[in-house]
């Protein structure tokens, strides 16, 4: 299993958008950051009212007591692609 689909991240047809879950804290999928290539910036869907974060993590090597916090998408998958032994969380709008 790709890095990708354990974290539920879909990629369109075209391969030039990504649709990354945002989860409640019971693991429900309550939105998407929708981040498009070549193109600044990201996309929260639902726009208001989005509970959900993203929050990636390597298993059992990560510190469960330490986090670190990101404002976008394009910063969390850089970071996992790092190994880091932290949580990699991510808020709905891009607010830390």
């Amino acid at each position: 299993m790709t890095r990708l689909e354990q974290c539920e991240i879909r990629v369109n047809d075209a391969e030039s958008i990504l649709y990354v879950p945002l989860h409640n804290n019971e693991g429900q999928k309550m939105g998407f950051k929708i981040l498009k290539m070549n193109i600044d910036g990201e996309e929260t869907v639902p726009a208001t009212g989005c509970g959900g974060i993203i929050c990636l993590h390597h298993g059992r090597s990560v510190k469960q007591a330490a986090a670190v916090i990101v404002p976008g998408v394009a910063d969390a998958l850089a970071l996992a692609s790092c190994k880091t032994s932290h949580y990699i969380v991510c808020l709905p709008h891009g607010e830390c």
